[in-house]
């Protein structure tokens, strides 16, 4: 993986923390508010094992570019 392709991983990785801390924020004051935020945190859940994901494979790249 170049370095630039590297960076754009990084770029996409934070983006996706930025929106799923924001989706967090909004289904706590859904929930709040007494509505059903049932199916939105499922689908929540769903974006953040991605992300796992990509920080997984983020970790992998960091590990084979020091050995």
């Amino acid at each position: 993986m170049t370095d630039d392709e590297f960076a754009e991983l990084k770029r996409v990785i934070q983006e996706r923390e930025t929106e799923v801390a924001a989706r967090i924020v909004t289904l706590l004051s859904l929930a709040e508010a007494g509505f059903d935020t049932a199916e939105a945190e499922a689908a929540l859940w769903q974006e953040i094992d991605a992300l796992t994901v990509l920080r997984g494979y983020q970790a992998t790249i960091i590990e084979m570019k020091d050995e």
